[in-house]
């Protein structure tokens, strides 16, 4: 188990009173300490130590030898990195003493010895931590150096902010933290969607497949416009999928298992971890109930679940299981790619997870995705690069040197898209949107290629997407979002793109100009 999940569930195993292998020695005292997450708890300990150390007189090596006393060292650790955290508003992120070599050579110091084998520093809002705090160097000096004027309190309190530790403030228990959001991730969801044109708000929602009114899995399309506009964000560990989702071809959609933590603590490595033991059970004869019940329910794809408790058995920490939707035109290369994934949660609708479209991410991870996918389709079809692929594309699509093959076009440029190419994404908006080889024009699936482009500064596509929300043959005229784009591309020199964008003088808040109606009705004709 990585330190960052022992830290957690160490924590919330003494909070809830639940037992930790191999057991807290002298929990009956410590529970007199209160550990309530105040900083006047942290003086408590002090107080806790000095009893240890004057009554006991232990000695370190035997001390820290016994397993359960070892365990008694870091909680005591683990929950001073949670009380420094909350004052902070910021998470601790945990280290072995490798990961704290491995981060800089210096942090070697005295070497590899218990007092260094769990340091932590604090993640702010963008993922940025700060400077070690080795939390185990202080209790261990309380308790074995005699006396040594070591204070757990007073280490803390020199990261805390002053608000935090003095007065009536420090006798109160400090507030949760918050959940854990993709660290970057500052986006109001509610308010970008009333910002959201028609067209892109189409972008946004699932398509509602014909078969989902006899399935249980029906409760997630019930409560996607809950989610989107009062849902948070937390991390999910993909425990299993449809094989489709992760492969290229024809866009796929299909139900899949997530891990996840309600209170959104737990990051992707530590989801990961878990999912992997998860999945581990999938079929296999178990002994203990809970684990016998969720290998009987991954064998059989019939069965859904929401919010389906972890079993105890893998971890002392409240993980849940749930069965959601995923759609690969959600996704930025239309394809799974990474083994974690972002879901929207909320209490109203407790089990039910919903994966965040990526219109919703920040562009770092977008670019994580779509490099993941890229190694990944190499590592395992070892096709070329995009820009090789969607060369080949352009030769059979035009029969360059060879027979003109659409459908072999179409093919090259769908594995360049699921890489991350643009020109191939554009060229697959232009398939769709003309209906290529005799196939219905889909105005939807085209407008997912243009954007997955566009997105990116594809010139061409960014136009094609404005003109796409301006026909009146699709759903609905969207003068908004075409003026949007039109206008990124006359920023980048196009010169089509400028004249549109003089025709389509409008009130954005209202409706379209006259001359943007007549422009319409000429390309009605």
């Amino acid at each position: 188990m990585n330190i960052q999940l022992s830290a957690l569930c160490y924590v919330h195993a003494w909070e809830h009173q639940r037992p930790i292998d191999g057991g807290i020695a002298f929990a009956e005292l410590l529970g007199r300490c209160r550990l309530d997450y105040s900083v006047a708890s942290l003086k408590r300990i002090d107080a806790f130590l000095d009893i240890l150390r004057l009554k006991h007189k232990p000695a370190e090596a035997a001390f820290i030898a016994d397993d359960a006393q070892q365990n008694l060292l870091f909680l005591l650790a683990f929950y001073t990195g949670e009380v420094i955290g909350r004052s902070l508003g910021a998470r601790p992120v945990w280290h072995t003493y490798d990961d704290i070599v491995a981060l800089d050579a210096a942090n070697a110091g005295a070497g590899r010895v218990f007092s260094n084998s769990a340091s932590c520093n604090f993640a702010d809002r963008d993922g940025v931590a700060g400077a070690l705090f080795q939390p185990l160097v202080h209790i261990c000096a309380r308790l074995f150096e005699a006396p040594s004027g070591q204070s757990v309190r007073l280490a803390a309190e020199a990261l805390m902010p002053a608000a935090c530790r003095e007065g009536t403030m420090a006798e109160l228990p400090l507030p949760p933290l918050p959940s854990l959001p993709p660290q970057g991730w500052h986006v109001d969801i509610a308010d970008a969607l009333a910002r959201f044109s028609p067209v892109r708000r189409r972008a946004v929602n699932m398509t509602r497949p014909g078969w989902i009114e006899g399935d249980d899995l029906r409760t997630v399309f019930d409560n996607e416009q809950l989610l989107l506009e009062e849902g948070h964000i937390v991390w999910g560990a993909l425990i299993q999928a449809n094989n489709g989702l992760f492969e290229s071809g024809h866009l796929f959609s299909a139900p899949g298992e997530v891990l996840y933590d309600p209170s959104g603590r737990m990051s992707p490595a530590c989801l990961q971890e878990v999912a992997c033991h998860v999945f581990g059970l999938k079929g296999e004869k178990q002994t203990d109930p809970e684990l016998a019940h969720v290998a009987a329910y991954l064998a059989d794809e019939r069965i859904r679940v929401f919010g389906l408790d972890a079993p105890g058995a893998l971890l002392p920490y409240p993980l849940k299981i749930s069965t959601t939707f995923f759609e690969q035109a959600q996704m930025p290369n239309m394809r799974l790619t990474l083994p974690f994934v972002p879901l929207l949660v909320s209490e109203r609708c407790p089990g039910v997870v919903l994966f965040l479209p990526s219109i919703f991410w920040p562009d770092k991870f977008r670019e994580d995705w779509v490099q993941a996918g890229a190694r990944g389709q190499a590592q395992q079809q070892h096709v070329a690069d995009g820009p090789t692929l969607y060369v080949e594309g352009l030769a059979y699509f035009h029969g360059t040197g060879t027979m003109s093959d659409l459908g072999k076009a179409r093919a090259l440029w769908d594995k360049a898209a699921r890489l991350g190419n643009a020109d191939s994404q554009f060229m697959l908006g232009t398939l769709a949107e003309n209906g290529a080889g005799g196939a219905t024009p889909d105005l939807h699936l085209a407008g997912h290629y243009y954007r997955a482009a566009a997105e990116q500064g594809h010139v061409q596509a960014q136009l094609a997407l404005g003109k796409l929300c301006m026909r009146i043959d699709g759903p609905a005229p969207d003068l908004v979002e075409a003026n949007e784009w039109v206008g990124k591309a006359a920023a980048q020199g196009s010169a089509e793109a400028r004249e549109l964008l003089a025709t389509l003088a409008m009130d954005e808040a209202v409706a379209p100009s006259p001359g943007v109606l007549s422009w319409l009705r000429q390309r009605s004709r």
